[in-house]
């Protein structure tokens, strides 16, 4: 089990659950930004941290994630933020479980090139040229006029994911040898 505090947020987790790292902190700026006019979909939730996040401004958030013990984490998660009032959580892969109607959607997905093959992998991975597992999720969202942020490497083929769904870098972090990228889409 892990602990931690991220931008104030108190989180919990286990190795089943991706901890916040600096991926998550490239994203949190959007989150940490957003008007509370718009409602949230945080694809992927993990521990709750963006969902969370958006629920202390006052952003009504759907949370979803594919596993049952993430979502499990993410509800404890979110009872001891005291955000309960503002999230909602859906066992779901991506976007399969709605229809359009979020003005903004944060995607942290699994990125880096290779099989996600296990549990543990899937955190991480995200198919041979590290996008094909973000491109299954932003085909659903193709034409749903949502502000889509998503979080990316420099070693997977972002490039397609820019020209195929149309979209800009907005914020980058070096990692040495590698940069994460934000990028925000409208697919």
């Amino acid at each position: 089990m892990w602990r931690a505090v991220f931008r104030g947020v108190e989180l919990e987790g286990d190795s089943h659950v991706y901890r916040p790292a600096e991926d998550t902190l490239l994203i949190a700026s959007v989150a940490e930004e957003i008007s509370k006019d718009v409602s949230a979909l945080d694809i992927g939730t993990g521990s709750g941290v963006l969902a969370i996040l958006l629920g202390m401004r006052g952003v009504y958030t759907v949370g979803t994630d594919i596993s049952w013990g993430a979502l499990a984490w993410a509800s404890r998660n979110i009872l001891r933020n005291g955000v309960d009032g503002y999230v909602d959580l859906v066992l779901a892969d991506g976007y399969e479980a709605f229809r359009c109607g979020f003005g903004l959607v944060l995607i942290n997905p699994p990125y880096l090139p290779g099989d996600p093959s296990t549990m543990v992998d899937s955190q991480f991975l995200g198919g041979e040229g590290g996008v094909e597992t973000l491109s299954r999720v932003l085909d659903r969202l193709r034409g749903c006029g949502s502000e889509v942020y998503v979080v990316v490497s420099s070693l997977t083929r972002y490039e397609e994911i820019l020209d195929r769904y149309g979209g800009r870098i907005v914020d980058k972090m070096d990692m040495g040898g590698e940069e994460l990228l934000l990028l925000r889409l409208r697919p």
